[in-house]
């Protein structure tokens, strides 16, 4: 390696210091100043080199980031659709039974309704049945007509 001169003014401490570690190295100033301008140049490159990772590890670590909470996001959606669809099924199911229900219930309210105008004629004969018939559906018609005039106002 060529070597060269270099001229430097510096403060009596720092002449001072590194005479003081020459002698306790036991070496040449020259080479106390050369090693000090080598770990320079070491440190100064390793900062790039650090910068240069660290912004490389920062970009690293951004796109994990952004991978997993897209990830999370699908996998919330997933999981919501997956409950609104058994929701709705279930839902379907319990309306198709309440429905069932509901059919099967007037159905035996119509057979009842027969039996007990069977019963009613045999026991009071045709016109008492007739009458308490008759008498029934009007009260059924007004309990209907109150309801509906009742909710038409809630309506309203």
């Amino acid at each position: 390696m060529m070597r060269k001169q270099l001229n430097v003014w510096l403060p009596e401490e720092l002449r001072k210091h590194v005479e003081r570690r020459a002698k306790e190295e036991e070496c040449g100033m020259n080479q106390i100043v050369a090693d000090l301008i080598r770990e320079d140049i070491a440190r100064q490159s390793n900062e790039f080199v650090e910068r240069g990772l660290l912004t490389a590890l920062q970009e690293m670590i951004r796109r994990e980031v952004h991978q997993a909470s897209a990830q999370l996001r699908f996998d919330v959606r997933t999981d919501c659709e997956q409950f609104v669809e058994s929701s709705f099924g279930n839902l379907s199911d319990q309306y198709d039974w309440l429905g069932d229900l509901l059919l099967s219930s007037a159905r035996n309210v119509r057979i009842v309704r027969r039996l007990m105008y069977v019963s009613l004629v045999r026991t009071y004969g045709l016109n008492a049945a007739n009458e308490v018939y008759d008498e029934a559906k009007e009260r059924a018609q007004q309990v209907a007509g109150y309801k509906k005039r009742k909710r038409s106002i809630y309506r309203k």
